[in-house]
């Protein structure tokens, strides 16, 4: 991750542009000098990504930091709340990679429970798959392990009820969140939901993507092999929306029919007037 501890040829490749412009020799030596190995095939492969991403260009032999990219990250780095809707504003963002989706959510998410403190967060989403992807279960774990020890309640909604979905349930079920899962819900299979006050993030994969996750969970019976196999399907490229909306009418009609089959009390209904 660019500026952690874990980082990947692509995360190493855009620090050393961010240092300064070069051409692949220079990134080899950059390589090398920090004792990261990389084939040159790897690291033609790691620029044509960059490029992809709009986040470096290439001037004949020479590789640079896109300056839109780099004042964006700016940007983003140095104002202290760096997200902010008003009522009834809708944004939507596309990804090509799941690591950006995740990396942005969570960016996104801390400037909401940052406002909203602890009040009760509700969620949909055709299957719990995210905490068997590589690289997505860590932080799926730390998201859920945060809200338990804060002791903000949580309600999610499963939309299958194979094996998978069950196991799912007994390991997110604690005092402080309920599950339920429900192969009949109205909502879209590519949707992923989360409400907390008037915000509602929708995390939007493909109808393909979303066919084949529901195919796999139907006809596979070992765990090791469905997480196998999410893994590879989710490593080829795959645009993601990740939709971020205020709206409080909305938000309190979703609440109203995603917490339908959950109990609770009359005393968290009134003090954070769910409904």
């Amino acid at each position: 991750m660019l500026l952690g501890t874990k980082k990947t040829l692509y995360d190493h490749t855009t620090e050393a542009l961010l240092e300064k412009e070069g051409p692949v020799s220079y990134l080899e030596e950059y390589l090398k000098n920090k004792k990261i190995s990389a084939t040159i095939q790897g690291i033609y492969k790691t620029l044509r990504e960059l490029i992809a991403e709009n986040i470096v260009i290439k001037q004949k032999k020479i590789y640079i930091i896109n300056n839109v990219w780099r004042d964006n990250l700016v940007s983003l780095v140095s104002k202290q709340n760096t997200f902010n809707l008003s009522a009834n504003e809708r944004i939507i963002y596309q990804f090509n990679k799941l690591d950006h989706v995740d990396l942005f959510w969570k960016h996104t998410w801390v400037d909401i429970e940052k406002e909203y403190g602890i009040f009760p967060v509700v969620e949909f989403m055709p299957h719990q798959f995210w905490l068997y992807l590589n690289g997505r279960k860590e932080s799926e774990y730390e998201y859920y392990n945060g809200l338990k020890n804060k002791k903000t309640m949580v309600y999610t909604n499963i939309g299958g009820i194979s094996l998978f979905d069950k196991n799912i349930k007994k390991l997110l079920d604690n005092e402080y969140h309920q599950t339920n899962t429900d192969k009949n819900s109205s909502f879209s299979r590519r949707d992923h939901i989360v409400i907390i006050g008037p915000y509602i993030i929708t995390t939007r994969i493909s109808k393909t993507l979303s066919d084949t996750v529901d195919k796999l969970y139907q006809t596979i019976t070992n765990e090791e092999i469905l997480k196998e196999k999410l893994n590879i399907l989710f490593k080829k490229s795959e645009s993601i929306s990740l939709i971020l909306e205020h709206n409080e009418m909305k938000a309190k009609k979703l609440l109203k029919i995603l917490t339908k089959d959950f109990y609770i009390s009359k005393e968290i209904r009134e003090q954070f007037s769910l409904f």
